[in-house]
């Protein structure tokens, strides 16, 4: 993998697509690439973002999930992961869908709450809160407030109906928002403010 990755660097940017197809059809691990060659695989994602979230949709490993890599590259850049977000979205329900449901949003937010939750505890993943609080915000901006409340309400019922899901706590969900909460704290300025005041009017506080 070493030696593939640092082939494909040198052809980023000339033909990132091209570099895409190699990747996929190489069977090469993501996670490697990204953690060894972070610079060329963000530039990679970000010069072709349609192609990347398709390579996404086909990924349902156990360690390699289409989750896992949208956290690596938050932890470098929250605005291409959340574009990613988008893009999958996009890829998974048509991009001719009128009414985009959510639920790749919602699920990508649920995930990185869980990575986070977990790595507090070094028992997962290591994730940063503020990384978690600036990929929030980066989807905020992307697919507006309404579509951000609406898929952090989605979260949070998954946590009502099936509480088990993703966190092993007696209350799922109220685990869930103290991470929020966690990661919102991080910040300062009206950013914050802002993030928490939408994560609040998604669980029905005011």
């Amino acid at each position: 993998d070493s030696a593939v990755s640092e082939h494909l660097d040198r052809f980023v940017d000339s033909a990132p697509a091209d570099v895409l197809d190699t990747v996929t059809g190489s069977g090469m691990r993501l996670v490697p690439w990204i953690d060894r060659e972070s610079d060329g695989a963000l530039r990679t994602f970000e010069a072709a973002q349609g192609a990347t979230a398709q390579m996404l949709v086909g990924m349902d490993g156990v360690r390699e999930t289409r989750w896992r890599i949208i956290h690596l590259v938050a932890k470098d850049d929250p605005e291409l992961a959340a574009a990613l977000t988008v893009e999958l979205e996009l890829a998974v329900e048509g991009s001719e869908a009128v009414n985009l449901t959510g639920r790749v949003i919602a699920r990508a937010i649920r995930e990185f709450g869980y990575d986070l939750y977990w790595s507090e505890r070094n028992a997962g993943p290591n994730v940063e809160p503020e990384r978690f609080a600036d990929y929030l915000l980066a989807l905020i901006e992307l697919v507006g407030e309404e579509r951000f409340v609406s898929a952090m309400s989605q979260v949070f019922e998954d946590y009502r109906f099936a509480p088990s899901i993703g966190l092993i706590e007696h209350d799922a969900g109220v685990e869930f928002i103290r991470t929020v909460e966690a990661a919102i704290a991080t910040g300062s300025g009206q950013d914050a403010i802002r993030l928490e005041e939408l994560v609040k009017s998604s669980v029905g506080f005011s």
